[in-house]
């Protein structure tokens, strides 16, 4: 047995085994024959293109998990990293968020102080002063 077919039945393997699946199941599903499928499960034979379309299907997985090994552990790898790192920015979007969220709020209070004193003075005439009206940006709710 090559090392391609090795790691090919190597990774069905592991996937039969996290989901618990038995051969019927994965034959059932892939539409092979469940004799076709242990004979594939086991090295016996080498599948066909369309078996291995099949057993990626049942297996929920691609074919090219499953046949391309030179560049699906890195890819893996790489997606593990951006997956991590998109978490983290996430995170720091809502504590950013949060931060202008309250300092919004305290602003507007401040300002509504400020207008109410500012109105108390033009009420007088002594001072007019132009009312600015300060919006919350769009992408905070």
């Amino acid at each position: 047995m090559n090392t391609d077919n090795a790691r090919f039945i190597d990774r069905i393997q592991k996937i039969k085994s996290n989901l618990r699946y038995n051969y019927g199941q994965i034959a059932k599903a892939s539409k092979l024959e469940v004799s076709l499928v242990k004979r594939i499960f086991n090295g016996k034979q080498e599948p066909k293109l369309s078996e291995v379309a099949g057993i990626a299907f049942a297996l929920g997985t691609t074919m090219n998990y499953l046949v391309n090994h030179q560049d699906t552990e890195w890819m893996l790898k790489k997606t593990r990293e951006i997956h991590s790192d998109t978490l983290k920015f996430q995170g720091e979007l809502q504590q950013i968020a949060a931060w202008l969220e309250k300092t919004i709020d305290t602003n507007d209070y401040q300002l509504r102080y400020y207008e109410r004193i500012l109105g108390e003075v033009d009420a007088l005439k002594e001072h007019p002063a132009p009312k600015v009206k300060i919006k919350k940006p769009e992408f905070i709710s």
